[in-house]
Parts: structure tokens; sequence; C-alpha cells
């Protein structure tokens, strides 16, 4: 797990933990509704607590690749 004193590495775990319950809904075509993502993460994170918003996207990467919501 990577840290910050800011907790950042709370909220990445957090989407990773999303995503992992919503992947089998999202396989069959159905609808996940979700309160938290990277963009949650990135505003509280990264605007609101001055965390680097380049890590924040590097992290959101390198461990989500290409998964996002739409």
């Amino acid at each position: 797990m990577i840290s910050s004193p800011c907790g950042s590495s709370l909220s990445l775990c957090q989407t990773i933990e999303a995503r992992a319950p919503a992947a089998p809904a999202l396989a069959r075509g159905a609808w996940v509704v979700s309160d938290r993502f990277a963009d949650s993460t990135m505003a509280y994170q990264g605007y609101g607590l001055g965390v680097d918003r380049d890590l924040l996207r590097q992290l959101y990467k390198t461990v989500l690749g290409e998964f996002a919501p739409d």
C-alpha cells in the first residue's frame, strides 16, 4: 500500500475495493451506482489537502488502468 501523510492511500484503497464487487455486475451489463471513485479522491486529497495531483493520477492509472465510470 502506498501511503501519504494526508491519507490518500485510504481513498485509493476504497476505490480499489469499490471496483472488485462491481466487476461481475459490470461484466453482465448491469448498472452500478457508486458515490466514490477517483474524482472524489482528486477533489478531497488533491485539491482539498494538496496531495500531488500528478501522483494521484499516476496511482490511479497504475492501479485501475482504463477502468473508469462512464
